[in-house]
């Protein structure tokens, strides 16, 4: 039985592209790049910041932290509320709690940004804690926070712990950390990158049935 619920944030949870691609633009426009391809500036949902602006845009180290600043500078300040939920999300994470299971967030997405956005759309009460990189890590391996959790909360059962997310990056890390995954094709992902997931669903409401 699954006792621990995982939850990616950015595509699982919330619909939050608008603001991600904003900050995104305005940080490469002051960069002195234009870019109006909507499928490219998609990439910036889901892994680091960092890996986004230096392997699809070549950055250098210093550009792409300096493209980062330029992001977090309007993301931070506006374009982080420009955000919703999905349709059946606080219904999801209720059943959840109700069912006597435990709800944690795994985000790439720091942890200041991450509290602001679970507290603006008032789901923060359904969260235990929040795992995160720090604001200097680059890596968009989740493997690491989730291994992370594993080790703090002592969890001997494997078995018991499902991350539910919409990309590539949720399924590859709970793969690699022995973990269950539940794959949403709603997110921002697409069936074919979440195929070795131990599941996919089509809906919130479906995670709580999978579980």
């Amino acid at each position: 039985m699954i006792k621990y619920c995982l939850f990616d944030l950015d595509g699982t949870l919330v619909k939050s592209e608008t603001g991600i691609i904003r900050s995104a633009m305005y940080a490469l426009d002051n960069m002195g790049i234009k870019e109006y391809d909507m499928d490219k500036l998609k990439h910036f949902i889901g892994p680091s910041l960092y890996d986004t602006f230096a392997h699809v845009y070549g950055m250098s180290e210093e550009d792409a932290n300096r493209a980062i600043e330029l992001y977090r500078e309007v993301y931070e300040d506006k374009n982080i509320y420009e955000v919703s939920l999905y349709d059946g999300v606080v219904e999801l994470l209720e059943m959840i709690r109700r069912s006597g299971r435990r709800i944690f967030l795994v985000t790439s997405k720091p942890y200041n940004m991450a509290y602001r956005v679970l507290s603006y759309l008032g789901i923060d009460i359904y969260f235990e804690d929040i795992y995160s990189p720090e604001l200097t890590d680059h890596t968009s391996d989740k493997s690491q926070l989730i291994a992370r959790f594993l080790e703090e909360m002592q969890i001997g059962d494997l078995s018991s712990v499902a991350m539910i997310g919409d990309k590539i990056y949720d399924i590859s890390a709970a793969n690699a950390c022995g973990i269950k995954s539940i794959g949403v094709s709603y997110g921002y992902g697409d069936r074919t990158e979440l195929a070795g997931a131990t599941c996919v669903v089509d809906s919130p409401e479906e995670v709580y049935r999978r579980l």
